[in-house]
């Protein structure tokens, strides 16, 4: 596929997520950066997700609409939207998040300037569920802090990441189910090699989250076990050996 080169592809996976969807797809659609389309597919919602999805494509050509004919999770929906992508540039989103308005034009930017960097993320406000304000991300800058941090996920927030895929290999863009839920940081690890992962200083980015469990970051030890090893052996990352326990505090 021959890439559109000032395109953004915004990559946008959808499961009942009715509350926050208005919020998110305004944030992306009134962009200050307009050539973008937004690939929003549905893994088969129980709630009217797929319904504010269809109203606003009404409004907006520039987003397109898929459903999954039953759920399948969230690695097969973003693979898919991933092949359906025709930008240059691929931008991620979740659904519960928003994004500043200036994020897209400000990450273009940033990678027409900077030819050998992979992948810019940005800092994030963090907001809780009921959309207070409650901290602010300090994610190194340059490259190498953020490349020595990744396997921890200490140094991004993955989803403000743009990746500009015509510096990478056919295929390389593919999340990998094996290693769920850390899909973001398996990927990251595999395309550190064709250059440069990078944060703007400016905060461009509303991620919502709510504090994780203990049980709940035990859950993900199996996972981050067997990408601590994959990093070691194929992707040649050597990661210290105290970071064993950065899922358990941190993650």
């Amino acid at each position: 596929m021959k890439y559109k080169n000032s395109l953004v592809s915004v990559i946008l996976p959808v499961f009942n997520e009715s509350p926050y969807l208005v919020s998110c797809l305004e944030s992306i659609l009134n962009q200050t950066y307009k050539d973008i389309e937004v690939i929003a597919i549905d893994d088969f919602s129980r709630d009217d997700s797929h319904k504010i999805l269809k109203e606003f494509k009404k409004m907006d050509n520039r987003l397109r609409v898929y459903r999954n004919v039953k759920r399948y999770g969230v690695v097969v929906t973003m693979n898919r939207a991933l092949r359906r992508a025709k930008g240059k540039y691929i931008a991620f989103c979740r659904p519960k998040d928003v994004n500043y308005l200036s994020r897209i034009k400000k990450q273009v930017e940033f990678l027409t300037q900077n030819q050998k960097t992979v992948g810019v993320g940005t800092q994030c406000t963090f907001i809780n569920e009921k959309g207070k304000n409650y901290g602010k991300s300090e994610f190194p800058i340059q490259s190498e802090i953020v490349c020595q941090k990744l396997l921890t996920g200490l140094s991004t927030q993955f989803e403000t990441f743009m990746i500009n895929r015509e510096i990478l290999p056919k295929d390389a863009l593919k999340f990998d189910l094996n290693f769920y839920p850390l899909i973001f940081v398996d990927l990251f690890m595999k395309l550190i090699k064709f250059g440069n992962f990078e944060n703007i200083p400016e905060y461009l980015y509303y991620h919502r989250k709510k504090e994780s469990s203990y049980f709940q970051t035990l859950k993900k030890y199996p996972s981050y076990i067997k990408l601590w090893i994959k990093s070691a052996l194929v992707y040649d990352y050597k990661p210290p050996l105290s970071s064993l326990l950065s899922p358990l505090t941190d993650y």
